[in-house]
C-alpha cells in the first residue's frame, strides 16, 4: 500500500510517496478497492506489482524496487 505524507515549511509543502506494508487477510476491502481504481486505468494487480521489479544488467531482479535501503539521515 501506498500513503501519502505531506511534510511544510516555510517556502514549501512537499508530498512524499511511501511504502507502507499491510496485511492481506485483514486488508481485502482496501485491496479490491486499490484494484477497481487500477482497473479503471487497465491495470491489474500483478501488473502494478510488477512495476516495481527492477532488472539489473546482469539479468538478476529486484522484486522489491521501493525498497530504497537504509533510510537517509535526518537533518536533525
Amino acid at each position: 500500500k501506498l500513503g501519502k505524507e505531506k511534510v511544510g515549511s516555510a517556502r514549501k509543502a512537499s508530498t512524499f510517496i511511501t511504502k507502507i506494508n499491510i496485511d492481506i487477510t485483514t486488508a481485502s476491502n482496501e485491496i479490491a478497492d486499490f484494484g477497481q481504481k487500477l482497473s479503471k486505468y487497465g491495470v491489474s494487480l500483478l501488473q502494478y506489482k510488477d512495476s516495481f521489479r527492477t532488472i539489473h544488467g546482469d539479468g538478476s531482479t529486484d522484486d522489491d524496487g521501493m525498497n530504497t535501503g537504509d533510510p537517509a539521515p535526518s537533518r536533525l
